[in-house]
Parts: C-alpha cells; structure tokens; sequence
C-alpha cells in the first residue's frame, strides 16, 4: 500500500469514528462513506482470489496461471477438471489443465448492454 492509501485509510478510520461517536453531523460525509464503502466491496469482487475459492458450477471466468498467463477458464464437474480456452491455437476448443498450474480467478465482467435492433453497445 503507497503512503497515499495508508494516510487515506487513516482519514477514512477518523471520519467514521467522528460519525459512529455523534460528534460529526454531515448527512453528505456519511453519504460518501456509504459510496466507499460501495468501491470497497466492488473492488473486492474484482480482486484475484484463491483458484481454491473458484466456482465450480460451469461458470466461466478468468483464471491466472502461475506462469503468468490469463486464460477464459471453466470447471467441467464430470472430468473434474479445469478447462480453458486457449486463443494460441485459435480453434476454439477447449483444452484440459490438467498442468496449467491455475493459481488465481475472477468472475468475468458483465457484458455491456445491448440497444436492441441496432447490435451495439449503449446504456
């Protein structure tokens, strides 16, 4: 963590106390709170995590391997085993990882909305 987080996260630590106690009344401050602690909790849910932690319900998502490499990976429960999309080959066929030593996963992003009629993306 840089020096800026650290003195952040100590600012942070004050303001809440400050609320929790009373002795701060800013309806706004507890609002920004509320929206950091909101970032906080998203940021967590798009950290790297375990690969021990990963679904294993055929969802698909990014996993990390120990080499380095970041592969579109799926759990197959009746060969229980990890299998991932490899774009080196470009057939797209998924390959087993059995020896892809997968260390770390996270879920994909939501895909963006789609205006309907036209094909492309909007909000």
């Amino acid at each position: 963590m840089n020096n800026f987080s650290t003195m952040a996260d100590d600012h942070l630590t004050w303001y809440r106390h400050m609320l929790a106690t009373g002795d701060l009344h800013t309806p706004t401050l507890g609002t920004i709170l509320a929206l950091i602690d909101e970032v906080e909790r998203l940021r967590g849910e798009r950290a790297w995590q375990s690969i021990e932690t990963a679904p294993r319900d055929r969802e698909v998502l990014v996993a990390f391997r120990a080499t380095g490499y970041v592969a579109t990976a799926i759990f197959k429960s009746q060969e229980g085993a990890w299998l991932y999309f490899n774009d080196y080959h470009d057939d797209g066929e998924l390959r087993s990882c059995d020896d892809c030593d997968l260390s770390g996963w996270m879920p994909l992003p939501k895909p963006p909305a789609v205006s309907r009629g036209t094909g492309e993306g909007g909000a």
